[in-house]
């Protein structure tokens, strides 16, 4: 609109029907002065003239005392009859035609006036069009192109250096006197879960025995992936829902801030589903690859909360590719991604990925937002397997 706008503007300080109307009216009562003072000027002349008339009607009362002849006298007058109405006819004809003179200086400006201001409509019109096509020309060249990004083609990004570390290492400590101060370790080796007002500790899979009730349930659960008899994943603690719990994560890391980046990446609108913290303590048989739920679009936006600068500290895998074709996969597209913290993942959770195992003893933390697309049109990728 910003065309639009330049235009309006432009017409506020240079109204051009405005400006010719004004202008030729200045003409108009310039000429109409300069005739009317033109014909009073002669009016006075005329008066003059009467004047002189009656000096001549004195001067016949002298000449009848000097025994003048009565025809004489007779022709005298009517001469003198015949000069006064041929000087009213003049006059008349004089102020008749300066009369038709105004009426058509008149009709010359209305005229004048009527193609000023038609001139005016058309350079209005011309420059109406103008900044309007150059509008929608400069619309066209700053519309968003809808091109293949790197999030698209490859699955996921990674960028450094997007929360500071001092916030990052803010929320760790705030997260570590929790779990201190609740007495969170000494709940997580108990043989049955912990209900309480806060929090729940989900260490049997009595109650909540799947991923669907763990993460709609009415208090944020704190999963133990370390029991009931499990085998891979031991040493690995999530909380779901953690923003519940720690309220300071949205104070902290910007909502809008994910979704804008999300939507440059990915050229899509999404939503925020849960907020989730990962802790993982020496992790010595973590999951194998696997990917969440089919082809639906669901992505997940990893903030690193600690370093991992090796292939021995337990670092993220993906598959690149893998979120669109699961056939044919090779080696190479294995990527393994390491980091410091405040750098973020961002990865779409269909494409095939894990945490590679501790190979030295370690505690790695992960704040992960959890999205999903904000219309059902984006909502799957094409069937590839």
């Amino acid at each position: 609109m910003e065309n639009l706008t330049n235009l309006k503007e432009l017409l506020e300080n240079h109204n051009y029907s405005e400006n010719l109307n004004f202008d030729n009216n200045n003409d108009i009562n310039n000429e109409t002065l300069t005739l009317n003072n033109y014909i009073n000027n002669d009016k006075n002349t005329f008066n003059d003239d009467n004047d002189y008339e009656d000096n001549d009607d004195n001067d016949d009362n002298d000449d009848n005392d000097d025994n003048h002849d009565i025809d004489d006298n007779k022709n005298f007058n009517e001469n003198i009859n015949n000069k006064k109405i041929n000087n009213e006819c003049s006059k008349k004809e004089y102020i008749d035609d300066s009369n038709n003179t105004e009426e058509k200086l008149d009709n010359n400006n209305n005229f004048e006036e009527e193609q000023n201001n038609n001139k005016s409509f058309n350079e209005f019109n011309e420059l109406n069009q103008f900044n309007k096509n150059n509008y929608e020309k400069k619309y066209e060249q700053e519309k968003p192109k809808q091109q293949i990004t790197v999030l698209e083609e490859k699955g996921y990004v990674f960028l450094k250096g997007v929360f500071k570390t001092e916030v990052v290492d803010r929320l760790c400590f705030e997260v570590n006197q929790f779990l201190q101060m609740e007495g969170i370790y000494s709940h997580l080796q108990k043989r049955q879960d912990v209900a309480l007002q806060r929090y729940y500790v989900n260490n049997t899979y009595g109650s909540l025995t799947n991923f669907q009730q763990i993460q709609h349930y009415f208090v944020p659960v704190i999963d133990n992936r370390g029991t009931y008899n499990r085998i891979t994943d031991v040493g690995v603690v999530d909380i779901y829902n953690a923003d519940k719990l720690f309220s300071q994560i949205r104070s902290y890391f910007d909502i809008n801030l994910m979704l804008i980046i999300l939507q440059k990446l990915s050229n899509i609108e999404w939503k925020l589903n849960r907020v989730n913290l990962q802790i993982h303590s020496t992790v010595q048989n973590p999951m194998s690859f696997h990917f969440d739920g089919g082809n639906e679009k669901n992505i997940k936006f990893t903030v690193f909360l600690t370093d991992i600068l090796d292939e021995y500290s337990g670092p993220p895998v993906f598959m690149e590719g893998t979120h669109k074709n699961k056939k044919q996969i090779k080696p190479s597209q294995s990527k393994i991604i390491t980091g410091n913290r405040g750098d973020v993942l961002i990865s779409y959770q269909n494409g095939f990925h894990r945490k590679l195992p501790h190979k030295v003893q370690g505690t790695n933390m992960f704040l992960t937002f959890h999205f999903s697309t904000k219309y059902e049109k984006d909502r799957f990728f094409p069937l590839n397997f």
